[in-house]
């Protein structure tokens, strides 16, 4: 399973919370995010057609640099594909 959709449904979850309460407009609600967080970001705005727009920095390397050459990563980044192989 990937693991940015259970932490997309609490951040989901978290914009219903903010909505329910009323206290702000969510109107042109965005979401920033850097390495893990663009990850959250990036499959938020994918599934939540209430994020208008997102900011994503860090996330978006190659395979190689992610596995090679920047090894010191967290491996909540790294995400699967439906053949075993790492996207």
């Amino acid at each position: 399973m990937c693991t940015s959709i259970p932490k997309a449904w609490d951040l989901m979850r978290l914009i219903d919370y903010v909505a329910a309460r009323g206290a702000w407009s969510l109107r042109e609600l965005g979401c920033v995010g850097f390495s893990g967080g663009a990850m959250q970001t990036l499959c938020l705005a994918a599934l939540d057609e209430r994020v208008r727009w997102a900011l994503i920095s860090g996330y978006l390397y190659g395979v190689r640099d992610a596995l090679l050459t920047l090894n010191n990563n967290c491996s909540c980044n790294y995400q699967h594909s439906p053949r075993g192989y790492f996207l």
